[in-house]
């Protein structure tokens, strides 16, 4: 296909669109691992846009009261505390979410729970594009979490992240 066949085509159909409001999305600053950034509220986002362009603002859910255990099993040290500090910047409650490292796992990330807190694992499987796996009951190490969130060898690197350093001795 040319492009001169695309606007062709194009062209003709642009030229009836109308612009009728138009808004720049509010957004806060914030400074995450010393570098200064934007981020957006989803709900002060939805609530721009029916104010803006008319409708009604959805419902959103909030972090569920489940007990998270965030283990690093993807061989880059420190990345486990990245993760809960992005859960907690989400709206995770950080008395509820703790951390630990075991062996580099080759399976993907994934979040596991027992069938008492699957809706849970749902919200943070979404909010993380993880798979959600059901076990029959946690082990030793993770016998007081709900939910179990692994940081697998599949995960790249998250931009700005600096991997902890080993401590080396003299």
């Amino acid at each position: 296909m040319s492009l001169a066949f695309v606007l062709q085509e194009l062209v003709p159909r642009v030229s009836g669109v109308s612009i009728s409001n138009a808004g720049t999305l509010p957004t806060r600053e914030i400074t995450r691992d010393g570098v200064l950034g934007e981020v957006i509220d989803e709900r002060e986002v939805e609530s721009f846009l029916a104010s803006t362009f008319g409708g009604e603002v959805r419902a959103f859910s909030r972090a569920p009261e489940a007990r998270v255990i965030v283990t690093n099993r993807s061989g880059v040290a420190g990345l486990e505390r990245w993760y809960v500090e992005r859960l907690v910047g989400y709206g995770a409650p950080v008395e509820l979410l703790s951390t630990r490292e075991g062996e580099v796992d080759s399976y993907p990330s994934r979040v596991v729970t027992t069938v008492t807190h699957l809706s849970d694992a749902d919200y943070y499987a979404g909010m993380l594009d993880m798979g959600r796996q059901q076990i029959a009951r946690f082990t030793s190490g993770v016998a007081d979490a709900d939910i179990e969130i692994v940081l697998g060898a599949d995960l790249p690197i998250p931009p700005g992240f600096v991997p902890v350093q080993a401590a080396t001795s003299d």
